[in-house]
């Protein structure tokens, strides 16, 4: 078995220039007619031309220095007359200059309105003579010998590159230009766009390898390889193209890359494979290929920024001294160079791939512990609040919680930031209302110098009693009583235990139990002999508590005994004096049962009002009954018509709004600035959501509102059976239209 063997490439001489050069200004030439002359601009609009055959001293070349007044962009050596005499050809943002250096004389100086990104030379296939063609500003000229301009046509944008090579045809030569739009265009000598390419960025270099076949270099750090127009390869660094030259090696050709972090690599045309690379730690400025001793071989020239030139040569380097060019010390361990520098590439890579497999082992390791993260959720009442208590199962750190209701807090959503991840998030619930509700959460979770983080969305339900905490209370003045059996205590402990947010389970009626809440009083529940006793501080509490226990436990009614401390004289003087015959008729009881405050619930969210047709229950209406009853539908609807004005001022608010974004995106529809349209309109769809979002709140609000109206006109209508007559039901409406609530608080009692 023969072992495959790589390119002998070699470092043949090195200089310095004294001066640093600027990226992608460099070229080579026979300025005097006879010997190769290294051009390149340094800062300060000046250019160096060097010459290796008049040396002051072994270390230190002759270098001419050139003046321009202008900052350079872009240089190239060349003639156009057919001669062996090359000009330097120098362009800037505002001319472009041909210069004789022989003669030390300005052939032609012409003004570029659209400046000089980029220049080439070379006859197209058709034309007569040979051109200096000039790319700018969306635009390219071409200018014979003389500065007159014979070649004119333009891009779609900026000029990035250009080169005189075949395209697509081996057999004509055309124009490749590069535009800032990622596009390639080849121009005939009659400036006509023949063929057309995009590539994955703007080509910022290019050069002719073979025949049709152009190397290419991007602004993303890409480098690639066409060949009539198909892609052979392309492949991708962190690090930007800086220079491109092809160059023959060992009776092949190679495309050599110079990148910006100094690295120096020499790959295949076919396949892009690495067949040597080179380290030189400094940013390299360009890439030219020249006899530069006249020795009959020819050397690549790699110009680093900081001025120092370097000459590689393709196979064994042997010491020699031409004329006065400069005695370098020469590398005679070419082979054992190349080994060493491949081992270093190797263990380079590898390094490289064991730091990505552990990086990804540890991405995806967090990422599993993330995605099997999964939210505890908690309610407690703290100092007499409805506090909800977060954490995840995995220990991983909150960021912040989303709460979303559209009830319970100002806006549709409500979010809590932790200045520090925290372990357990405590987030303080409002309850506005004694009702159950529900809440969307959405918790970011991660450390905050975390690269991944996870949001996970959870539903909370909120019960109506979650608030009350249990703790011993006074025996509450306003009670009901129900038949109890010891069958009856497993349901009405599992109603309990599910309706209140516990630490601990209640397992026995025995004792009695207490709840209290700052918002809405203390509750009390007892078991007296055969019956089942619940208090309450406030009427709608007791009722609501009763309601929902009685949906889940078949309960019956029952009067309360004297024994029973609990039961008061008042209540039963209260009970006859308000005893009326006419209650006896069916009418009567339907209409009585609706306002019976120790069996009703009347609730400001859903207008669900509960009935009871006990007889027996009906005949405990009182004065108080009433009272509270109207209190509580006259609260409800000043609340529902509070939020109705609210929701009116938004709508115009944001209808006003939307008509603004409206106007403004038909004057940048006419200033041609669609970016700023397209936003204008992205933001009146948002306007017009939200517009229908506080539709909908207010139709909810309206049927609420309606829900309330009638449940009051049914109060005013049954008492008014008892007292008697329309002039109580007109003096009713009056006060009601007048906002007198206290003359209509009066006219009930």
């Amino acid at each position: 078995m023969s072992e495959e063997k790589g390119p002998l490439i070699s470092e043949s001489f090195s200089f310095k220039l004294g001066y640093e050069v600027i990226a992608g200004c460099v070229a080579v030439g026979k300025l005097d007619g006879s010997h190769p002359h290294l051009v390149c601009a340094v800062p300060g609009g000046r250019v160096v031309v060097h010459n290796p055959f008049h040396a002051r001293t072994e270390k230190r070349m002759d270098a001419n220095l050139l003046h321009f007044n202008e900052e350079i962009t872009a240089i190239l050596c060349g003639n156009l007359n057919q001669s062996d005499v090359d000009y330097v050809y120098v362009g800037s943002a505002h001319h472009l200059v041909a210069y004789n250096v022989v003669e030390n004389k300005n052939v032609f100086t012409l003004e570029m309105s659209d400046g000089c990104s980029s220049l080439a030379t070379g006859t197209l296939s058709g034309a007569q003579k040979q051109l200096m063609f000039v790319g700018g500003t969306c635009s390219i000229y071409g200018y014979d010998v003389e500065g007159n301009d014979d070649f004119w046509t333009v891009t779609g944008d900026d000029v990035t590159a250009m080169i005189v090579s075949e395209f697509k045809s081996a057999s004509n030569l055309e124009l490749i230009v590069a535009s800032e739009n990622c596009e390639l265009h080849s121009y005939t000598s009659d400036a006509e766009t023949n063929e057309e390419t995009t590539l994955s960025g703007a080509a910022t270099h290019m050069q002719r390898v073979s025949c049709a076949t152009v190397a290419y270099g991007l602004s993303t750090g890409t480098v690639g390889v066409l060949k009539e127009g198909v892609q052979l390869w392309e492949q991708k660094l962190k690090h930007h193209v800086s220079a491109l030259r092809g160059f023959e090696v060992d009776g092949r050709v190679v495309v050599v890359v110079g990148w910006s972090n100094g690295l120096l690599e020499f790959r295949d045309v076919q396949s892009g494979k690495i067949v040597f690379s080179e380290n030189l730690k400094v940013s390299i400025a360009g890439l030219v290929v020249s006899d530069y001793r006249n020795e009959g071989k020819d050397h690549l020239l790699v110009v680093l920024s900081s001025g120092k030139v370097i000459a590689f040569c393709s196979g064994a380097v042997t010491k020699h001294t031409l004329g006065a060019a400069p005695v370098v010390k020469e590398n005679l361990g070419a082979k054992i160079r190349l080994l060493q520098q491949k081992r270093k590439d190797l263990l380079y890579r590898l390094g490289n791939l064991k730091k990505l497999q552990q990086k990804k082992k540890k991405t995806s390791s967090d990422m599993d512990k993330l995605i099997q993260t999964k939210m505890n959720k908690v309610l407690k009442v703290i100092d007499g609040q409805l506090h909800l208590l977060l954490s995840t199962n995995s220990g991983e750190l909150i960021q912040s919680v989303t709460l979303v209701n559209d009830g319970i807090f100002e806006e549709d959503a409500h979010t809590v930031y932790f200045k520090e991840s925290v372990k357990l998030a405590k987030i303080l619930l409002p309850i506005p209302k004694l009702a159950d509700f529900r809440v969307t959460l959405r918790c970011l979770i991660g450390d905050t110098i975390s690269t991944k983080y996870l949001v996970t969305s959870d539903n909370l339900k909120v019960d109506k009693y979650a608030c009350f905490c249990q703790e011993d209370v006074v025996e509450p003045s306003l009670l009901n009583a129900y038949a109890y059996s010891p069958a009856l205590e497993d349901s009405i402990l599992s109603f309990i235990n599910s309706a209140f947010a516990l630490c601990e389970d209640i397992t026995s009626l025995t004792a009695p139990i207490g709840f209290f809440s700052a918002d809405f009083g203390a509750l009390f529940i007892a078991v007296h002999g055969d019956s089942l006793v619940i208090g309450a501080d406030h009427g709608h509490t007791l009722n609501s508590f009763t309601n929902d226990l009685r949906d889940e436990v078949a309960l019956t009614p029952v009067s309360l005994q004297k024994t029973v401390t609990v039961v008061k004289a008042a209540e039963e003087n209260a009970r006859e004096s308000l005893k009326d015959p006419a209650r006896s008729s069916p009418k009567s009881d339907n209409r009585s049962d609706m306002v019976n405050l120790n069996h009703a619930t009347i609730t400001h969210d859903d207008g669900d009002r509960r009935q009871n047709d006990s007889e027996e229950e009906s005949g405990r209406l009182t004065n108080d009954d009433v009272s509270n009853s109207v209190e509580l539908v006259l609260q409800s609807v000043r609340d529902l018509h509070a939020v109705r004005q609210k929701l009116v001022a938004e709508i115009a608010d944001n209808s006003t709004l939307a008509k603004g974004l409206l106007l403004r995106a038909e004057d940048h529809r006419l200033m041609g600035n669609y970016d700023e349209m397209q936003q204008a309109y992205r933001d009146v769809m948002d306007v017009n959501q939200d517009i229908l979002r506080s539709h909908a709140f207010r139709h909810s609000n309206q049927e609420k509102l309606m829900q309330q109206v009638r449940l009051l006109n049914k109060i005013i209508h049954s008492v008014a059976e008892r007292k008697g007559g329309g002039t109580f039901i007109e003096s009713c409406r009056r006060a009601i239209k007048d906002n007198d609530f206290n003359t209509l608080l009066t006219l009930l009692q």
